[in-house]
């Protein structure tokens, strides 16, 4: 059969004898396959498995474009489909090929599509914002509805967020994160509002960001407690005499009470790091940037802690008695 139409809320599909089938879009009783070129698929297949991404994109794309309005259709009634459509996205990521990812998901209707085709669409826009193409990535994010997207989906959404954030794109960010924030069953919630804050004060929103802070009371059992006193300690370093003692204790508790799979750990021990070098104990800010060398080797906070490295002399005993001088 092939599609005819996909307005409103029925797809229409038509047979060679001319009759017609009404389908509901969210339809359960059926199960659709796609009856694509088989040599196109397994050529596609080859070439990914031989990194060849750019051969698999264009072997997928005359099957995959027609299939985008049925995206709609779940996993389990349209398995193949959804599959050949995720497929295509992490080929055309895996390519570089971003602008073409990006315009094939406008075409996709992912407000009302699986969690799968949702987390694919969301991995282009976290790729997209990886690449400062902060603006795009929100175009993306824009469509997701909120308030009936799983934990899944909302998990995805703060990993672009992540990189949004990463980006410097603040404005932005604030926006989602409040939004996120209200939503009563987000299981980050706590998160996103502490990154709200982050997001306020980055901006210079001090006043904003103290009085968001002020009425969040969190345990510390609770995991974003690290990422509480990250941003409290923050918020100790601004204004005109800056605390910085006061923000090594509070990032020094956070790194205590949290936990080293924490996405926000380097951001935190980077900090704690260059909190005990703005106060000259560069033995241990320099132990912290190495842990974080051995520990996120590839994270960005990992490379501008190598640059924060002190170089430690010792001074000619006889005239120090022994000690070590601090300098850069």
């Amino acid at each position: 059969m092939t599609l005819k139409s996909a307005e409103g809320k029925e797809f229409v599909f038509s047979d060679a004898t001319g009759g017609e089938l009404s389908v509901a879009k969210n339809t359960k009783a059926y199960r659709f396959r796609v009856k694509a070129d088989n040599k196109l698929l397994n050529a596609a297949r080859e070439a990914a498995n031989e990194s060849d991404w750019d051969a698999a994109v264009d072997y997928m794309r005359p099957v995959v474009y027609p299939l985008a309005p049925l995206a709609v259709l779940s996993d389990k009634v349209f398995p193949d489909g959804n599959a050949m459509i995720e497929f295509f996205l992490t080929s055309l990521a895996n390519a570089g090929r971003l602008k073409e990812a990006a315009a094939y998901v406008a075409l996709l209707p992912i407000q009302d599509a699986s969690d799968s085709i949702r987390g694919a669409a969301l991995g282009i826009a976290r790729s997209l914002a990886a690449q400062r193409q902060t603006d795009e990535a929100e175009k993306i994010v824009e469509r997701i509805r909120l308030n009936s997207a799983s934990a899944e989906t909302l998990s995805q959404i703060m990993e672009v967020l992540d990189q949004m954030r990463n980006a410097g794109d603040y404005k932005r960010c604030v926006l989602f994160y409040s939004k996120l924030s209200a939503l009563k069953d987000n299981p980050a919630k706590n998160q996103a509002a502490l990154w709200g804050v982050f997001c306020d004060m980055a901006m210079g929103n001090e006043l904003s960001a103290r009085g968001t802070l002020a009425n969040i009371e969190m345990d510390r059992s609770v995991p974003e407690f690290s990422l509480l006193q990250m941003v409290n300690g923050m918020l100790k370093e601004k204004g005109k005499k800056p605390d910085i003692k006061g923000a090594l204790e509070l990032y020094s508790e956070g790194v205590v009470f949290g936990s080293l799979t924490d996405p926000w750990m380097p951001e935190l021990l980077y900090k704690t790091a260059m909190a005990y070098k703005k106060i000259k104990n560069f033995v241990a800010s320099n132990e912290i940037f190495a842990q974080l060398e051995t520990l996120y080797p590839d994270n960005p906070f990992t490379a501008l802690g190598k640059k924060e490295v002190v170089v430690i002399k010792k001074k000619d005993s006889e005239t120090s008695g022994g000690e070590e001088e601090d300098g850069e």
